[in-house]
């Protein structure tokens, strides 16, 4: 399990058990090896992005063929 979260302050509230599993930066290329997640989850995420299209297709190239993919946001 692995979460992205650009506030280092929010990382360090999280529980101590995940704590570790956040990497503190804006999600982008480059962050994570291609095709090496099963499921990724966009909950609540994309209406705070400049460029959300942008995210979704690095999102896909993190994914592993027949992977899931689960964006969701609700205004």
């Amino acid at each position: 399990m692995r979460g992205v979260e650009p506030s280092a302050r929010a990382i360090e509230s999280a529980p101590g058990d995940i704590r570790g599993c956040i990497v503190c930066a804006m999600m982008g290329p480059g962050l994570f090896a291609e095709a090496s997640f099963d499921a990724i989850c966009l909950f609540q995420v994309l209406d705070h992005l400049f460029d959300p299209a942008a995210a979704m297709e690095t999102c896909y190239q993190w994914l592993k063929p027949g992977a899931s993919f689960w964006p969701s946001t609700i205004m």
